[in-house]
């Protein structure tokens, strides 16, 4: 690094001598004076420690003198990075008290979800406890039917047995109430009577005449009275022909 104040002779303008960065600080004069400065700094070093030790050399590219406009657009571009990292500093922040609102909502919900899952688990419990109580409970009946239905079988199949053996000495009627009814069971009752008991049979003629002389005997009224009313109408048409 140079600090110095570059002075220009000779000047045909102004002043004779005059501040001439430009004129004086070349790229030419620069290197020239850098070059001299390594030569001068290895050999103070090596002087100072008694070393031999040699510069690297320089390489290209390296060197680059920044001008105003440069270092201008280099600051705004800086102060521009400067806020956008200000700005994202600022959404990181944002994110962090949205991370931990949405943490604390999904906190809230999962205590939420699990008492009512805890308070449906209880209901379903109850439900379960009364669900098995009533099926023990139906068992419990169905059981009892089915005994119930054991015991009658058994003693109508005895009666059956015991009907049989005395079923020669009773009169024919009885048989065939046995046989239709109790033991084959192909009719049901209301059948079983129209066609077999001869009391219902004898009070079912006896209807079906009465209800016929009924029929015969609005008959007969009809004809009655259309008899008459046919009289009627000739009485009537003798009656206009004599006016006439």
């Amino acid at each position: 690094h140079i600090v110095g104040i570059a002075v220009k002779e000779n000047c045909k303008t102004g002043m004779s001598k005059q501040v001439g960065k430009t004129t004086i600080f070349t790229k030419e004069s620069l290197k020239m004076i850098q070059d001299r400065m390594r030569v001068y700094c290895i050999n103070s070093f090596n002087k100072v420690y008694g070393l031999e030790e040699v510069l690297k050399k320089k390489k290209k590219g390296r060197n680059q003198d920044i001008s105003s406009k440069d270092m201008e657009e280099f600051n705004q571009e800086k102060n521009k990075l400067k806020s956008n990292l200000e700005n994202l500093k600022n959404e990181v922040e944002d994110l962090k008290e949205t991370k931990e609102t949405v943490t604390k909502e999904l906190e809230d919900k999962k205590k939420y979800n699990h008492k009512v899952v805890l308070k449906d688990k209880a209901i379903l419990y109850k439900e379960n406890e009364k669900l098995k109580h009533e099926l023990s409970f139906e068992k419990s009946l169905h059981y009892q039917y089915e005994q119930q239905y054991k015991s009658l079988k058994e003693k109508t199949d005895y009666l059956i047995e015991q009907i049989k053996k005395v079923l020669d000495k009773v009169p024919n009627f009885i048989k065939i109430i046995v046989e239709r009814l109790f033991i084959y069971k192909d009719i049901d009752l209301k059948y079983f009577k129209q066609n077999y008991d001869l009391d219902e049979k004898a009070r079912e003629e006896k209807e079906r005449k009465r209800r016929l002389s009924l029929f015969r005997k609005g008959q007969k009224v009809n004809e009655n009275i259309y008899e008459s009313k046919v009289e009627n109408e000739k009485s009537k048409e003798k009656d206009n022909s004599y006016s006439l």
